[in-house]
């Protein structure tokens, strides 16, 4: 799987076939696996392709290459810069430790003005698996690599906050366009901002780990008003899941409303580096949600234990709309109870439906 031809090793001059064959051993035993820079990695861990895991697992396995540390650059292009093999063993030869190089960015490995010139990431790629992808596959590959090479910037316009800060947020007065999907929330009027306390009286420090508060993730453009947002849950559970208790406690993004489209994109990627559940489809009635830990969508149920309390007004929920007050528990779901081999819903609690836009909610026969 070299990336480069015998031939360019070989010049064009008159040589016996057991001096070409020297040449060749040299060229080969100068070749390495493929290391790959953390910034590199970082971007391969979040992406969807095939191609992103068979080049993070490349230097884990036992092949050779003529090219190697691979790092991205500062343009966010999808342009890379690597470094001959054959040059690296001169720096070997040169006192360099290559095992130790390989995790220190600020070696010389990584700073040489040996490195080749940038060349396009779906070219390396191309010769690297040139029989196993084709040219449609490797686009795809190029054309998420470079959204997601952006997306850390993004990532620097958004922050949690917490309690009162959550009305605020929730204003539309804060919003940068009235007139989006996000300004024509139902919940921006200032009439709403008594509805919020079951977010706001629920807030981080909680009395102990066992108990669920709310968040609102923010995105901001340059003028420090909102373009996206999403309530946040900490601590929740899902209860289909609970004999894993190595991930007792999740956290879930809810549904995501932002000034364009596009952004929705950024609090998925926020939420899949930092391996919370969302939800499939940004839309109030979807029941799927994706599991960044085990990469599946899936349907359950995930539930939040609130302190117990009975607020006079709630907000509209988008997916955690069941909230039982005696109890604090606040869920996707109804809660059951196993009567007779099937699970029926409890009648030991009133159940409360938060999908009003008025402050109010309706029972639960």
């Amino acid at each position: 799987m070299n990336l480069f031809n015998y031939g360019n090793y070989i010049i064009n001059e008159a040589l016996s076939s057991e001096e070409i064959e020297e040449r060749k051993r040299l060229v080969l035993a100068s070749h390495m696996r493929m290391y790959l820079s953390k910034g590199i990695a970082d971007i391969l861990k979040q992406m969807e392709s095939p191609i992103a895991n068979d080049l993070l697992t490349l230097s884990r396995k036992n092949l050779r290459f003529d090219i190697s540390f691979m790092d991205k650059t500062d343009d966010k292009n999808g342009m890379v810069t690597y470094i001959q093999t054959s040059k690296v063993k001169k720096m070997e030869d040169g006192g360099l430790d290559v095992a130790r190089a390989r995790n220190d960015y600020g070696s010389t490995i990584w700073k040489s003005n040996l490195r080749v010139q940038p060349a396009r990431i779906g070219k390396i790629v191309g010769k690297i698996f040139k029989d196993k992808y084709n040219k449609a596959k490797i686009e795809e590959f190029v054309n998420e690599f470079k959204s997601k090479e952006t997306v850390d910037e993004k990532f620097k316009n958004m922050k949690v906050v917490y309690g009162d800060d959550i009305r605020k947020y929730y204003s539309w007065k804060e919003v940068e366009d009235p007139k989006s999907t996000l300004g024509s929330s139902c919940m921006r009027y200032d009439q709403c901002q008594v509805f919020f306390d079951i977010y706001t009286k629920n807030a981080p420090p909680v009395k102990s780990p066992a108990y669920s508060y709310a968040g609102l993730l923010l995105l901001f453009n340059n003028n420090n008003k909102v373009v996206g947002r999403a309530m946040v849950w900490f601590n929740v559970i899902i209860p289909a899941m609970l004999k894993n208790k190595s991930v007792p406690f999740r956290i879930f993004m809810d549904r995501v409303y932002t000034n364009q489209d596009k952004d929705q994109n950024i609090f998925k990627d926020y939420a899949r580096k930092n391996d919370w559940l969302y939800k499939q489809q940004q839309t109030y009635n979807n029941a799927m949600f994706i599991d960044p830990l085990i990469n599946a969508e899936k349907k359950f149920t995930i539930t939040a234990r609130l302190i117990p309390r009975n607020y006079n007004k709630y907000p509209f929920l988008d997916t955690m709309q069941y909230y039982t007050p005696e109890t604090g528990r606040l869920s996707t779901t109804t809660p059951k109870v196993k009567r007779d081999g099937k699970y029926i819903r409890s009648k030991n609690y009133d159940v409360i439906r938060l999908q009003r836009t008025n402050g109010e909610y309706h029972h639960l026969d």
